[in-house]
């Protein structure tokens, strides 16, 4: 009996290989050119992963764990290295950088299950700090800093759930104060400060994003409105277009 149960597993092993046994696959544009390869297994793909550009330069390079999670690097037509990252099945997770036709590091974003999160950091070609951010679920929150390429802050501002809202204050390159404020859901509201060379200031009240000054004219400009819609169009005079533009 132990005989006939060992010959019938040794009769079934090489049907259960031949089953998880990885399938190379091509599929090409219509053109001819190569648009991906890799290795499938029961329609996932396994290991290395490869997709091209129409015109025939690496599009990705894409290797995959025994999870179906991934590492990939992504390219540009002109073959430009341009992103790295990983993917936990098919949504983007932990670091991710981009980079320049220079090869310089541009942007870095962090995600969690397709979600960004925690730090952005924006890039001069030198190097230094052009902007830096925060996200919390897929939405900008906390602070936010844009920066001069000497290092000096530029602005300062706050984010709530994807919206301005805070205190604001920027700076001239050499870091004198340039204007400040407040922002709350995204528009302007209290009064701000313009300030001059002189470190005199101007100021400006704002409602509900709005100013008494932007008021008036936003009036001004919906009361020219009204005297333009009363003007006829010249659609008006299609069905007689000869004595429209007559002199």
């Amino acid at each position: 009996m132990k005989n006939k149960f060992l010959t019938f597993v040794l009769f079934l092993l090489p049907c259960v290989i031949l089953a998880i046994e990885p399938v190379y696959t091509v599929k090409k544009y219509p053109n001819g050119q190569l648009k991906y390869e890799g290795y499938f297994v029961d329609g996932k793909p396994v290991g290395e992963f490869k997709r091209y550009h129409e015109n025939g330069k690496v599009f990705f390079i894409q290797n995959f764990d025994k999870e179906g999670n991934s590492s990939v690097k992504i390219y540009t037509g002109e073959g430009d290295f341009l992103a790295e990252g990983q993917y936990v099945g098919e949504k983007r997770d932990g670091q991710w950088n981009y980079y320049t036709k220079k090869k310089s590091l541009f942007m870095v974003e962090h995600y969690s299950l397709g979600k960004k999160v925690g730090e952005k950091l924006v890039y001069f070609e030198d190097g230094n700090i052009m902007n830096k951010m925060y996200y919390k679920n897929d939405l900008q929150d906390s602070v936010y800093l844009q920066y001069y390429q000497n290092g000096n802050v530029m602005a300062k501002f706050y984010y709530k759930n994807g919206k301005i809202d805070g205190p604001f204050v920027s700076y001239y390159e050499a870091g004198e104060l340039d204007r400040k404020g407040e922002y709350v859901n995204g528009k302007r509201e209290g009064t701000w400060f313009i300030y001059k060379e002189d470190g005199t200031a101007d100021e400006i009240v704002y409602k509900n994003g709005v100013s008494e000054q932007m008021d008036k004219m936003i009036r001004a400009e919906s009361d020219s409105s009204d005297i333009d819609r009363q003007l006829k169009d010249p659609k008006d005079y299609i069905s007689n277009p000869s004595g429209y533009f007559e002199p």
